[in-house]
């Protein structure tokens, strides 16, 4: 009788403690979190030490294969004009040539723009310093590293212009 209560105890505690650390775990960081991936275009390490003193910085958390990212960076494509202010972080796990190929198909007006730097996140580190929620996943940081706005989907997305400096 005791080792049933012990044990139900040790099981509701440690249900209280999954349901506290994963609500912990999934919340959208309000500072930019530590990160380091690779810079697919110059191919060496970019850390968050990189990111840029001006202006508002937003990551782009997508796969070459998603729907909604390929209609999201369509959209944000046909739109370019509106991010030239931004420096847009775009983060995949993918390879270099299907990111590039994505992008001569969805984003070819962002390929050479100074303020576009392409990452690869070879170890899926994203997730875990990030929190996506879904495909595609926009985080929208100030010059100081904080949050502004943080949206999913291919829907929200479009809520994003509103938040954007000029």
């Amino acid at each position: 009788m005791k080792t049933t209560k012990q044990l139900s105890f040790l099981l509701v505690f440690l249900m209280g403690c999954m349901m506290v650390f994963g609500q912990a775990n999934n919340e959208i960081p309000k500072k930019v979190p530590t990160f380091e991936y690779i810079n697919l275009l110059k191919e060496n390490i970019f850390s968050d030490k990189n990111l840029p003193k001006k202006g508002q910085t937003l990551f782009i958390y997508y796969t070459t294969e998603c729907i909604h990212c390929q209609i999201a960076v369509q959209h944000m494509n046909d739109n370019s004009e509106k991010f030239k202010n931004t420096n847009l972080i775009f983060v995949s796990t993918y390879p270099k040539d299907k990111v590039l190929e994505f992008f001569d198909i969805y984003g070819e007006n962002f390929k050479n723009a100074k303020n576009v730097t392409l990452l690869l996140d070879s170890n899926d580190e994203f997730i875990f310093n990030f929190n996506p929620q879904s495909f595609p996943s926009f985080y929208l940081y100030d010059k100081d590293k904080n949050l502004v706005t943080y949206k999913k989907g291919s829907l929200e997305f479009r809520d994003l212009f509103s938040y954007l400096k000029k």
